[in-house]
């Protein structure tokens, strides 16, 4: 019974680390996007 609970923690978290790893890379592209529409007004 508690290993079923230690897995189901050990998914939400994996989960949820790999959520921060996409919000991440997200914002690196949004600002890489950015930063190629500020150097085009330039």
């Amino acid at each position: 019974r508690t290993q079923a609970a230690d897995d189901a923690q050990a998914i939400l978290w994996m989960d949820r680390s790999e959520l921060i790893q996409r919000q991440d890379q997200f914002h690196d592209d949004h600002f890489f996007i950015l930063d190629r529409f500020l150097k085009l007004l330039k």
